[in-house]
């Protein structure tokens, strides 16, 4: 994981971390000795604070830069919205909050001409933003140095002119951290998700992600499909580990192709993998694998002995994807114990985790499909551990 600057307060370190386009923004993690990090906050979790809907893969949260100063953290990131072409549009914003766990203020906007913005405190009670400037240009494309400019906090804004500080293209030294684990077994017995998940561009309500609509499970209404840049139900969290068993079970009942639900491991809108509970029109409720590379699609297994028909009696589908220096196959079970591996090997994704989708768009009844999953398991195997 790379990351741009650490903030020291007292003992306490902590580093903020870019999560692009997934939601919540932002990661926050703590450490008192710089070898163990343990993630404590993602601070942009509202919709006011950050609303992704429509952003392109590799768009949202870039380079989050944090600071102490006058008994408050500091967090400035850019919201970007466009990473194609010559340009790079989106936003240097700022928001605050006096403890790393606590409500972060709403954003406070600063400005459009670049990205990697920093928050400086000097001695004399100055505040000042600094960020690289991109260059639109054929010839001089790309970021062509840094300005500074001074911070009014009694004004909530940037003040005075910005000045030209660096002139360089080469301006992004990296440190690299390896995180704690999370508890490896998360049964959904909690009122609300663990810190460990994330979604794609915006949060789901009660309405997509309900853990008290069945409880002991995680239910997902189905929404668009994975290709989708605007609301997924799709909840994830990161690889962190060239080497990890990653498993789940779901309860489905599919009444069309449309309607998936399943295990995913995902890298953007057009590229992933997914082994996921469906409907086909002769065989009833079976297990399928769709792949997407480079927006390229393909269900391997229609080629490789065809779909795999799950018994009437089964309830729960459990899935799981076994990862192995940086190539994992997919493995189903009917009981939970006799698990049976599908001789397919894939390298695609950053993130793991469950969806459903509803391409149907009603049951019949005015509302979507949905999928009720009882677990999710992500053990680290001892092998070559990094944060993706």
């Amino acid at each position: 994981m790379k990351i741009t600057n650490l903030c020291r307060v007292g003992e306490d370190y902590y580093i903020a971390a870019p999560t692009f386009e997934w939601f919540p923004g932002v990661e926050i993690y703590h450490s008192r000795d710089q070898k163990k990090w343990r993630l404590v906050s993602r601070p942009l979790n509202r919709i006011n604070q950050l609303d992704m809907k429509g952003y392109p893969d590799g768009g949202g949260v870039w380079e989050p830069h944090l600071s102490h100063h006058a008994g408050r953290f500091w967090l400035v990131y850019s919201d970007v919205k466009v990473v194609g072409g010559a340009f790079r549009d989106g936003a240097n914003c700022l928001t605050t909050c006096a403890t790393i766990g606590g409500v972060w203020s709403d954003p406070i906007y600063l400005n459009s001409s670049g990205f990697g913005a920093s928050m400086l405190h000097d001695g004399d009670g100055l505040q000042y933003l600094a960020n690289t400037i991109w260059d639109f240009r054929e010839k001089s494309r790309g970021s062509c140095g840094i300005a500074q400019q001074q911070y009014s906090h009694y004004r909530d804004r940037l003040v005075g002119l910005p000045e030209i500080i660096v002139q360089s293209s080469e301006l992004e030294p990296y440190l690299c951290i390896k995180a704690e684990d999370y508890p490896e077994m998360d049964d959904f017995d909690a009122d609300m998700l663990s810190i460990r998940f994330q979604t794609l561009r915006k949060p789901l309500g009660e309405s997509i992600a309900s853990l008290t609509e069945r409880p002991g499970c995680l239910r997902l209404h189905g929404q668009e499909s994975l290709t989708s840049p605007f609301t997924q139900a799709h909840v994830a969290q990161r690889w962190q580990s060239r080497n990890f068993d990653a498993a789940t079970s779901v309860a489905f009942l599919p009444k069309t192709f449309q309607q998936m639900a399943g295990l995913t491991n995902y890298f953007n809108t057009a590229n992933w993998t997914a082994l996921y509970v469906t409907c086909h029109e002769e065989k009833g409720k079976v297990l399928d694998i769709m792949t997407a590379e480079n927006n390229v699609f393909a269900n391997p297994l229609h080629e490789s002995g065809g779909q795999i028909v799950i018994p009437k009696d089964v309830e729960f589908v459990h899935l799981k994807a076994e990862a192995r220096n940086g190539k994992y196959t997919y493995n189903y079970s009917f009981d939970g114990g006799n698990w049976i591996k599908i001789d397919l090997e894939f390298s695609i994704g950053t993130y793991t985790g469950m969806f459903c989708t509803d391409g149907t768009g009603t049951d019949g009844m005015g509302k979507k499909a949905h999928a009720d999953f009882d677990y999710f398991l992500y053990k680290k195997m001892p092998i070559n551990v990094y944060v993706a």
